[in-house]
């Protein structure tokens, strides 16, 4: 299964070559496989194939990663509650 991405995901592109960069989606067809990516030093924008990407995690989604796995839930049970509270 391919990973699916969607418009402001941070990834890295193209770690295996000699200069990976890093990069945010502006626009994604995960259908071909190929995305918008604005890279964060050259301020440009390219299209690239999602193959070569590797998502970088936000630090929230982490911790509520590991919140859910310590309460021994999902998190999709944990934002039920969450959403309970509010």
């Amino acid at each position: 299964m391919t990973q699916k991405f969607k418009f402001g995901d941070l990834v890295i592109v193209d770690k295996r070559s000699l200069i990976p960069e890093i990069g945010v989606v502006v626009w994604v067809n995960n259908e071909l496989g190929e995305a918008r990516v604005c890279f964060e030093k050259r301020m440009l924008a390219g299209y690239r194939l999602t193959k070569y990407f590797e998502l970088i995690p936000h630090p929230d989604t982490v911790r509520l990663e590991f919140i859910a796995a310590e309460c021994d839930s999902t998190l999709d049970e944990l934002r039920e509650v969450l959403d309970k509270k509010q």
